[in-house]
Order: C-alpha cells, then sequence, then structure tokens
C-alpha cells in the first residue's frame, strides 16, 4: 500500500499537509523537509496558526507528480561559478545581526 493513499488530501487536491506528513511522503526526516524550505527547493508554506505552518495538498502533490517525472530539482538552481552557500541557522543569524 502505497503511502500517498494514507493522505485523501492528495486524491482531492484539497486540504493542507504538515512538514512531519510532507517529510513521510518524500521517504525524508522532518528536519531535512526543514532545510529544503530553509534552502528554496520548496515553499514556505501558509502559516496557519502562530506554531502551525502548513503546505497545500495541491502543491505537494504537483511536487511528487513532478519528482516522479525526475522534473524536480532536488538541488536549488546556482548561477555560473557561483558556490552553494551554506545554511545558516536562525540563531547564528540573531547572533551576525546584533554583532553588525
Amino acid at each position: 500500500m502505497s503511502v500517498v493513499n494514507d493522505y485523501p488530501q492528495l486524491q482531492t487536491g484539497v486540504g493542507f499537509l504538515r512538514a512531519k506528513e510532507c517529510s513521510r511522503l518524500f521517504g525524508i526526516e522532518p528536519g531535512s523537509w526543514l532545510r529544503w524550505v530553509r534552502e528554496g527547493k520548496v515553499r514556505q508554506g501558509v502559516l496557519l496558526s502562530r506554531r502551525n505552518r502548513s503546505w497545500s495538498a495541491a502543491y505537494i502533490q504537483e511536487l511528487l507528480d513532478q519528482a516522479v517525472k525526475g522534473q524536480w530539482p532536488i538541488e536549488p538552481p546556482q548561477e555560473a561559478g557561483q558556490a552553494a552557500k551554506p545554511a545558516i541557522p536562525p540563531s547564528q543569524q540573531r547572533k551576525a545581526k546584533k554583532a553588525a
């Protein structure tokens, strides 16, 4: 049985999925999903409440379809000759802002 069948939202395209559910669909850890968000590989999602960020079922289904076809870029696009910047944790970003 497919993991996708566990989520009726994907079949109807209506509703939202949390990070844990999205990561399960892609076979990764929730921390990896959130890293993909920080790196720009997937959209930020919608803030439904103060601590509830979710992604639309239609968007997740679109990503899954692209991944199956091999069209979804796992790595963010890079400019020619530009090295990838490592993701800076939010705590380090705050320290850098205070120091400046």
